[in-house]
């Protein structure tokens, strides 16, 4: 007698595994949708020039937690370290770069597993770069920005 086992329990079991499988996902495109938001209103508002976000350093020992800078989170939702996003807007016109730390599976197995700048572009759709670039890129954003104002920044 088979009375217990309702007859698509099977079906109804798969339902919800997949529901929960899904569940993530959806999450995570409405958090992005979110944090998209958050940085065209900054945008919105700043005049012509450069904002810079940085994230937080990961830490030297490797028992210590890493946790994100709050400002930096709020506007990316990115969780891992050494990670900045650049905005400039010049003649209204508005471009973002996130900077992040590149693809190294030899140190990953330490750290965890990185997004990379294809990971990052696929994530929040903005431009990636590789986190070594940021110095140089920041350095031509200050000489262009010195040569517009025409004062040392």
């Amino acid at each position: 007698m088979n009375a217990a086992v309702p007859p698509n329990g099977g079906a109804v079991f798969r339902r919800l595994v997949a529901v929960a499988l899904l569940l993530p996902s959806v999450a995570i495109a409405q958090s992005q949708k979110e944090f998209a938001s958050r940085r065209a209103a900054l945008r919105k508002d700043f005049p012509d020039g450069v904002r810079v976000a940085l994230g937080d350093h990961e830490p030297p020992q490797d028992y210590i937690a890493f946790s994100q800078a709050p400002s930096f989170y709020y506007l990316t939702g990115f969780k891992e370290p050494d990670a900045a996003l650049v905005m400039v807007k010049k003649s209204g016109r508005i471009s973002a770069t996130m900077f992040v730390e590149p693809n190294q599976p030899n140190r990953e197995v330490w750290t965890g597993v990185r997004l990379g700048t294809r990971g990052i572009e696929t994530l929040t759709g903005i431009r990636g770069r590789s986190s070594d670039a940021l110095p140089a890129v920041l350095d031509s954003l200050a000489e262009e920005l010195e040569a517009l104002v025409g004062t040392a920044v």
